[in-house]
């Protein structure tokens, strides 16, 4: 669910087995060391400013999320609710929200529109992360103000290419 990957190995019967669980850190190094990803140097750049908030009720998912984009060099912020985190834009004023649809408070949909409506964050790129992937899924995203849509699980590089 994660992006991860599970891999074993055996040496043959009696010899035991080596099972390696890799999770998403290690796959986006993985990939960079393969050149499958690359972020350009203004985009490496951009980054450091870049804040973050992320509003999903799953607070696993959140939390790693928060991790990976922090080792990535981002700035983050946590919300679980809807409503705290129409508090938390004013203060923590970010520049990108990653937000889960199926949120209490307020769905994530009522969310994106009332963050369009708001002079101040307006301008701010929305990330749906949601369980929802069907079409019908992502017009309603695209009807509320999202400008982007990641059905989960959803993939780290996938992420990280619209954050650059």
């Amino acid at each position: 669910m994660h992006g991860g990957k599970v891999v074993a190995t055996s040496a043959g019967e009696g010899k035991g087995s080596e099972f390696k669980i890799i999770f998403p850190t290690e796959i986006i190094k993985e990939h960079r060391e393969q050149g499958r990803l690359t972020l350009s140097p203004r985009a490496e750049k951009s980054k450091r400013g870049l804040r973050i908030l992320i509003v999903d009720d799953n607070k696993d998912i959140a939390k790693l999320l928060s991790k990976i984009l922090k080792q990535e060099g981002y700035t983050t912020k946590v919300n679980y609710d809807g409503l705290d985190a129409l508090e938390t834009v004013k203060t923590f004023k970010p520049n990108m929200a990653l937000i889960d649809i199926g949120i209490p408070g307020i769905s994530g949909y009522q969310l994106a529109k009332e963050l369009k409506k708001q002079p101040e964050t307006m301008a701010m790129k929305l990330v749906a992360v949601t369980g929802y992937g069907q079409s019908k899924d992502k017009i309603q995203a695209k009807e509320a103000g999202f400008d982007h849509h990641l059905t989960k699980p959803i993939q780290i590089d996938s992420l990280l290419r619209i954050l650059s």
